[in-house]
């Protein structure tokens, strides 16, 4: 079901926005782990949590379109694969870097 709505999300964003972006699978990971701290280490209630991490991640994407995905618009497909899989070696340092590679 989770690969079904990540490929869900690639082909709906890639079809009617006509952008590849890689990276929704590092925006889905940064939810999950934005609500285990909000839920798990903060100790806010789920549905707040999940609003919280809904909010935040939100913002996070709209960030980065705004300031990068926006100037590749024009350009071959290629550039935005090279920007969003950037984007997904980067997502994944911070995580490793604010939540630890430990379980």
């Amino acid at each position: 079901m989770y690969l079904w709505l990540l490929a869900s999300g690639l082909t709906l964003v890639f079809g009617v926005l006509g952008v590849l972006n890689f990276a929704h699978g590092s925006l889905f990971m940064l939810g999950a782990y934005a609500t285990f701290t909000f839920y798990g280490k903060l100790g806010f209630n789920f549905w707040v949590s999940i609003g919280l991490s809904l909010i935040s991640v939100g913002c996070v994407g709209a960030v980065l379109e705004r300031f990068f995905i926006r100037r590749i618009y024009d350009l071959d497909l290629p550039y935005q694969l090279i920007l969003t899989f950037g984007f997904i070696l980067i997502f994944d340092d911070l995580v490793k870097m604010a939540w630890g590679v430990l379980p």
